[in-house]
């Protein structure tokens, strides 16, 4: 559960290094997302978001700026949380179908 008195202190926000208050980046996420994301989603996927958005710029260029705006990385950050959700998602079914074989 997110606590909205936290602030993270650094966020990868387009590529670069930014203090934005917590609630702010977060709020932008939940909002591609759909529903709200957890603190420690939102941390592992920015790991992810943040190459990913480095590797997109390095091959096809910044877009006049546009991948470095802090709402093009919330993206990225929601479509990893996404893929990551329905990762787990996948392996839970996985191991539901091994227990149900096992019966």
């Amino acid at each position: 559960m997110k606590n909205s008195t936290n602030t993270l202190e650094i966020v990868m926000v387009g590529c670069a290094e930014a203090e934005k208050p917590q609630d702010e980046f977060s709020g932008l996420i939940d909002h591609y997302l759909g529903s709200p994301a957890t603190d420690e989603e939102i941390i592992e996927a920015t790991i992810v978001a943040t190459q990913k958005c480095e590797q997109i710029i390095a091959r096809f260029g910044d877009l006049n700026g546009e991948r470095n705006q802090p709402y093009y990385h919330a993206q990225l950050v929601a479509e990893q949380i996404r893929s990551s959700r329905l990762s787990q998602f996948l392996r839970l079914v996985e191991l539901d179908r091994e227990r149900i074989r096992a019966i």
